[in-house]
């Protein structure tokens, strides 16, 4: 599910930012990408990663002041929160504070996953902060929801990101304790987790769903913005921490892309 303003329509495409605390976000942009042409900044918060067990106020005083540097220096037209856990914390805040741009968010698409299932028994994995936001609104809910909080995911598939290693046994262990339970579902409220789909899938099951928001956000972007008449796409990665092995390792295909802010 993505969570969008109201007011929906069609504009230039002009600079999009899409942030996250590291490089789960790619998730989301690598789509857009491949269907979109246009011009993309992701920023990479790296220097608190992860953002998963910090607090509300810490969180929406970053966004503060990221976008507002990005503002000041850009010309951006949207902001994509591509960070379940940024969204879930100061989406609304942010569009309060921003209400000349428009800001998009995630959030774990549960009830596309419900419609999906046909056991009606889902989990949901995602940071340990959404999963405590989120957890209270499925309560009267009569299906089963198993909510599942992991900060080693993510840090586990940041690795994977950044280095190509993968911690399977490290994922076994926090996904585990779904191994008992009856679910056909798994919803990824993290834009980490996809980068780990091959590797869960085969610790639970190959036949077991996953969902992603991705293609919400696609579908959403396609309705608010013209063809590009320039079919090249730009983009640039901003991080706020040092990162020498992205830039030596994941980004080749991107030169000049890497700027520190």
């Amino acid at each position: 599910m993505i969570q969008k303003n109201s007011l929906m329509f069609k504009q230039k495409n002009t600079n999009i930012l899409f942030f996250d605390s590291a490089l789960g976000g790619l998730s989301i942009l690598n789509e857009v990408i491949d269907k979109i042409p246009g011009n993309y900044l992701y920023c990479m918060d790296n220097l608190y990663f992860p953002y998963s067990e910090k607090s509300v106020e810490f969180i929406q005083n970053r966004l503060i002041t990221i976008i507002d540097s990005f503002i000041k220096k850009y010309d951006i037209s949207m902001v994509v929160l591509a960070c379940n856990t940024a969204t879930t914390a100061a989406l609304d805040f942010l569009r309060n504070k921003f209400s000349t741009i428009t800001i998009l968010g995630v959030v774990p698409p549960i009830e596309k996953a419900l419609q999906y299932s046909r056991t009606k028994s889902i989990a949901v994995i995602a940071t340990v902060g959404t999963i405590q936001r989120i957890k209270s609104t499925y309560k009267n809910i009569t299906d089963s929801i198993y909510f599942l909080g992991s900060t080693e995911l993510v840090n586990i598939a940041e690795n994977k990101l950044r280095t190509g290693k993968i911690n399977l046994l490290g994922i076994r262990q926090e996904i585990e304790c779904l191994l008992n339970k009856d679910i056909d579902t798994v919803v990824c409220g993290c834009t980490h987790f996809p980068f780990l789909i091959p590797e869960m899938k085969t610790i639970l099951s190959d036949n077991i769903n996953f969902i992603e928001p991705s293609f919400d956000v696609l579908n959403i972007l396609t309705k608010i913005y013209l063809p590009a008449q320039n079919k090249n796409t730009k983009f640039n990665l901003f991080f706020t921490g040092e990162c020498p092995e992205i830039q030596n390792n994941i980004f080749k295909i991107y030169p000049e892309a890497i700027k520190h802010i």
